[in-house]
C-alpha cells in the first residue's frame, strides 16, 4: 500500500510537532523543515485541524501544536482518517467482467486491514528514535498563517 502524499506529509508534520509538544511551531517553519511548500502544508493543517490532531493559532506567538498528547495519537487512526479510501482495488470502474467470483477484492481488503491493525500497535510518541526533545523548536520565523 502506498499512502497518499498528503497522509505522508500529515504524519511528518504530527512527527515534528511530537518533539516539542507544549511549544507552537510557526506552520512556515515547519514547512522549510519538512521541505514541502507553505500552502500545500496549509491544506495539510486545515485538515488536521478539522480532525482534532492539531491546534492553529494566528498571530505573533501563533503557530501549530499538537491538539493531543502523542501517547494518544494512534498512527492507524491517522492513516485511516487521512486517506481517501482504503480499498486497494475498485472493482465497480470500470465494471469488472470477473466481480461474480473474484475473491481478490476480498483478499486485499484482509491485507488492508491487518495494515491498518498493525498500525494500530504504535502511537504517535512511538514514531522517533528520540524521546521527546525539550529543546528548542525549529527557528521562528514569519508565518503568513
Amino acid at each position: 500500500m502506498q499512502l497518499t502524499k498528503q497522509t505522508d506529509f500529515a504524519l511528518r508534520l504530527l512527527m515534528l510537532l511530537s518533539e516539542h509538544p507544549e511549544q507552537r511551531i510557526p506552520a512556515s517553519a515547519a514547512a522549510r523543515e519538512l521541505d514541502v511548500s507553505w500552502h500545500h502544508l496549509r491544506k495539510i493543517v486545515a485538515r488536521l485541524v478539522r480532525l482534532g490532531y492539531v491546534q492553529s493559532s494566528r498571530g505573533r506567538h501563533g503557530g501549530l501544536l499538537l491538539a493531543r498528547a502523542p501517547e494518544a495519537i494512534i498512527i492507524g487512526q491517522v492513516v485511516r482518517d487521512l486517506e481517501p479510501t482504503l480499498r486497494p482495488v475498485n472493482c465497480l470502474e470500470p465494471r469488472c467482467p470477473l466481480l461474480r467470483r473474484c475473491r481478490l477484492k476480498s483478499m486485499l481488503g484482509e491485507a488492508m486491514e491487518g495494515f491498518l491493525s498493525h498500525l494500530d500497535g504504535f502511537t504517535l510518541a512511538q514514531s522517533l528514535d528520540n524521546p521527546v526533545d525539550s529543546g528548542s523548536p525549529p527557528a521562528r520565523a514569519h508565518s503568513p498563517g
